[in-house]
């Protein structure tokens, strides 16, 4: 266990009675470093080791040798995600259950205020973009894939990705880090790479920074992330939708 802050989200690991500059009030986090690398372990090898394994038997099992990535199946893409979220929601559910208990009413009016920011700095740099012309290369990518299953991808990108992704970065990255600066940092930066969309994934960098700064405001509150997160993701699934559609 690690003592945090419950105002300002300081480490109170060398401070004894808690910290003087907010009362003396802190709150207990549970760490585990062996569970968070295993849960990072985890997610690398879904992420890129076993789409390998699922093209491959997919290749395999129709005879295929000769094929463009645009040919692969999009369930391939998805299913390492849903694979994640069984996984990391059973060995974090605990964690999950005991955060929603303790969302505070000042944890969801900042909730709200980070939801405010990340939809307001999507439209900013949205209109940008466009302004200067710039492509997002994982844009095409990512609609048609949407378009391919219409249910699996909205499910994947709404429900899974936000659980599955805080977790790991905030969570995850945080058990392992615990200079809160480099941690907003780190995190940031990897979930944007992570996210590689060329002059645009500046855009995940930035999201992923304040997602681990919603984390850490609200006192390592796993589920405060991930509804920022979710509503993020669920606005974007429905604009793809209206235009699937209409």
């Amino acid at each position: 266990m690690a003592n945090f802050c419950i105002h300002c989200g300081k480490d109170l690991k060398k401070e004894i009675g808690g910290c003087e500059k907010c009362n003396n009030v802190s709150i207990e986090i549970e760490t585990n470093k062996k569970k968070d690398i295993t849960t990072i372990i985890i997610y690398f090898g879904l992420l890129f080791i076993l789409p390998i394994i699922l093209v491959s038997v997919w290749a395999s099992s129709g005879g295929i040798v000769n094929f463009e990535i645009e040919d692969i199946p999009t369930w391939i893409f998805l299913t390492p995600i849903v694979i994640g979220l069984v996984l990391f929601t059973i060995m974090y559910w605990k964690t999950l259950v005991k955060d929603t208990k303790r969302l505070t009413k000042e944890n969801i009016k900042f909730i709200g205020i980070m939801t405010g920011i990340t939809l307001g700095i999507n439209m900013a740099l949205g209109l940008i973009f466009y302004h200067f012309d710039v492509t997002v290369d994982n844009q095409e990518s990512l609609i048609e894939i949407f378009t391919q299953a219409i249910i699996f991808s909205s499910f994947t990108m709404a429900i899974a990705a936000p659980v599955v992704e805080e977790i790991v970065f905030r969570k995850a990255f945080n058990g392992l880090i615990e200079d809160t600066r480099i941690f907003i940092l780190v995190s940031a930066l990897v979930f944007g790479l992570l996210h590689w969309s060329g002059i645009a994934t500046i855009s995940y960098i930035i999201l992923g920074g304040l997602w681990a700064y919603t984390y850490i405001k609200t006192n390592r509150n796993l589920m405060a992330a991930i509804i920022v997160h979710f509503i993020n993701n669920a606005l974007g699934v429905f604009f793809l939708l209206i235009d699937y559609f209409l």
